[in-house]
């Protein structure tokens, strides 16, 4: 069984505040347009070439001569600067080798501001996680990382799940009934870093001089 909170749940911190912060469908747009630009510059290694998909182990694969610029693109961009609120980045500086750390200009952390983005992923069926977590899919796609086979998926199940969100409840409950298990497989497949269990283990150093999460 898939280890989801202890494992899991802190790789989708960013995934999430995308989608509390702005709601889905403009979490969405917002989301593929920063990885559009990110996959100009994301740079895995030779034996992994994995897309960018938004995972916080993700942004530990960029050069390190490219920081400086993706940092400002990204920080400073009229529109792109809306997935990267400074009290979300400022809050993971908290953390020691946090892989999206170096996003962070500087200033007062809170360690509070995490809080309603682990409860949001606590149930891994919850609206907002389960969104966070198949966002994803169209950048597989995109990449083509991901075929369907016809006897899986019919055709208009596939002009849905490049669509989506933009659908229907009805066909958004079934693309996400399918799709938590590919991406369940993706993240059980995919190289990480230590993120999650470094997370898990400052929150108990951290729970001295800031509020629990």
């Amino acid at each position: 069984m898939m280890d989801w909170e202890n494992k899991y749940l802190p790789e989708h911190l960013w995934l999430v505040s995308l989608v509390e912060s702005l709601g889905q469908l403009d979490a969405a747009r917002l989301y593929n347009r920063i990885c559009d630009y990110l996959d100009l510059v994301y740079n895995p290694p030779a034996d992994d070439p994995s897309v960018f998909i938004g995972f916080i182990s993700d942004f530990s694969r960029f050069a390190e001569a490219e920081l400086v610029k993706v940092r400002q693109t990204l920080t400073l961009d009229l529109e792109l600067r809306h997935g990267f609120p400074d009290d979300l980045l400022n809050a993971l500086t908290l953390y020691e080798d946090c892989p999206m750390a170096w996003l962070a200009s500087g200033g007062a952390a809170d360690v509070a501001v995490l809080r309603p983005l682990v409860g949001a992923l606590r149930d891994p069926r919850s609206p907002s996680a389960v969104f966070a977590r198949i966002m994803g899919i169209n950048r597989l796609l995109k990449h083509e990382k991901l075929v369907f086979a016809p006897h899986i998926v019919d055709e208009k199940l596939a002009d849905a799940i490049g669509r989506y969100p933009n659908n229907d409840a009805e066909m958004n409950a079934r693309i996400e009934q399918k799709f938590r298990l590919v991406m369940n497989f993706v993240l059980e497949s995919r190289t990480l870093t230590e993120w999650a269990p470094v997370f898990w283990r400052a929150n108990f150093k951290l729970v001295e001089t800031h509020e629990a999460i």
